[in-house]
């Protein structure tokens, strides 16, 4: 876990020092990077950077869910090793009351085996003070034998003598008899009380035998609840400190993460406004040559009147119908593409037809015609594609405006750059809706269709310019509506 939190506090330093390197080498006014491509070298060296960041992040907010995961399977043990506590403390708890009900079961038969061991002795001595009169009884009857009994009753002076005498006897003996069924009962009531006492004492011993079982049964499973929630606790601290770690390497990696997508934000803005700046510069230098170029062309028109009037005698030739230079050659410069300023790659992909699709006919090609001014025969450079005023126009590729003004026989056209010295014209616009220096994307609608310049009714007139020369469009420059 600690080697994770430095990882990510590495990479973090790892961030700091990219952006330390980044700032001398090109964020500091005193110290700029002298080119585009120094600032695209540092704004790659910052992305890679932040790839890594981003997959450390990543990392991090995997373990750290990992983390978390584990820390609530962590509680939810910890909440059962307790609900396991609690109903083992309650069995515990039945079983207190059953050892409490049987200590006092064992306290009562203690008391009643007490209490018959007094019986039994008072019995045993009833039956031998009632044994001792019995052998006394026995004894004198041995030794004055039945006829002491019959001299009673015999020796009576009269019949009513005689039935007292006779009631006397038959007294004496049915006490004899008495005594001696009192002390068979007594012996009888002395064997019940003593096997009662052997059936309280195994009673007792069997009672006093489960307690010893049951107790460290119940004992045992409660020390074992006890480890087992000691366990859990502690893997749940455990799980718990993972958590608050891998939480605290994630927000690490997330902050380093942040910290280099600021740099690489900060670094884009920089580079597009190098960007601009180099745009700017180019359109400005474009729209120096190109006035230079119409200053040339004017002076050699002009100096071509001059001559065809001292030739002729006569005082005007007359304005020719179209800048001869500009509509065979338009003026290129090589510009950048945002992305891939200054290389000079062209931006790829065949270009899209530029206007509506529905507008798929070609009423002029790319070869030579007689021009439907002047009547010449010249090399039409590009297509034309009729359509209504007002039609929208698309950029056919991504790019750069480096031209977007009005020509003598284009009307108001526009020339987008498309890297590699690959550029597009659109010319016969009624309105332009892009300026010199603006970056357009594919599909872009850069103006309106209209007739300004043309002589032949509404249309757009496409060309591509490969290295300032015009190309035909239809041989794989552009992709033609079936």
């Amino acid at each position: 876990m600690k080697k994770r939190i430095i990882a990510c506090i590495l990479a973090i330093g790892l961030a700091l020092t990219a952006a330390v390197t980044y700032r001398l080498s090109v964020g500091l006014p005193a110290m700029a990077a002298s080119s585009i491509d120094e600032a695209k070298a540092q704004l790659s060296i910052l992305q890679s950077q932040y790839e890594i960041l981003k997959k450390n992040s990543q990392n991090a907010t995997e373990e750290y869910e990992d983390a978390k995961k584990k820390y609530e399977e962590a509680k939810d043990n910890v909440e059962n090793a307790k609900a396991l506590k609690e109903s083992v403390d309650a069995q515990i708890y039945t079983l207190q009351q059953e050892i409490d009900a049987a200590f006092q079961l064992l306290e009562i038969y203690e008391s009643e085996v007490t209490r018959l061991e007094e019986d039994i002795a008072e019995k045993e001595k009833q039956i031998e003070e009632h044994q001792g009169l019995f052998v006394q009884r026995l004894r004198l009857n041995y030794e004055d034998s039945f006829t002491s009994y019959l001299e009673i009753v015999l020796s009576s002076e009269n019949f009513s003598d005689f039935l007292y005498r006779l009631d006397v006897v038959a007294s004496l003996l049915d006490y004899d008899k008495r005594v001696l069924k009192e002390l068979s009962d007594a012996k009888t009531a002395l064997e019940q009380m003593k096997e009662e006492k052997i059936a309280l004492q195994t009673g007792q011993q069997k009672t006093y035998e489960s307690l010893l079982e049951k107790q460290p049964l119940l004992e045992s499973k409660l020390e074992e609840c006890e480890n087992a929630l000691l366990a859990y606790q502690e893997a749940q601290r455990l799980a718990l400190t993972a958590k608050d770690e891998t939480e605290e390497a994630k927000k690490a990696a997330e902050a380093a993460q942040a910290a280099a997508q600021k740099q690489i934000d900060d670094a884009e803005e920089e580079l597009r406004q190098k960007i601009i700046a180099e745009q700017e510069r180019l359109r400005l230098e474009a729209e120096e040559r190109a006035r230079k170029a119409a200053e040339e062309a004017r002076k050699r028109l002009e100096e071509e009147r001059k001559r065809q009037e001292a030739q002729s005698g006569s005082s005007s030739s007359g304005e020719p119908a179209s800048d001869s230079g500009s509509t065979t050659q338009i003026p290129y410069t090589p510009g950048s593409i945002y992305g891939i300023p200054g290389d000079g790659s062209y931006v790829g992909g065949t270009m899209m037809w530029p206007t509506l699709t529905s507008y798929s006919k070609i009423s002029s090609y790319f070869s030579y015609r007689t021009n439907p001014v002047t009547g010449a025969a010249e090399l039409h450079n590009g297509i034309d594609i009729p359509c209504q005023y007002g039609t929208p126009i698309y950029a056919a590729n991504t790019g750069t405006v480096l031209i977007a003004s009005r020509h003598s026989s284009y009307g108001y056209y526009i020339v987008i750059d498309h890297g590699g010295g690959i550029c597009t014209l659109y010319a016969h616009n009624s309105t332009l809706l892009v300026s010199a220096g603006d970056i357009v994307g594919r599909g872009q609608q850069i103006a309106k269709a209209g007739a300004t310049g043309v002589a032949t009714g509404n249309h757009l007139h496409f060309s591509v310019l490969v290295s300032g020369s015009f190309v035909n469009p239809l041989k794989g420059y552009v992709s033609v509506p079936s």
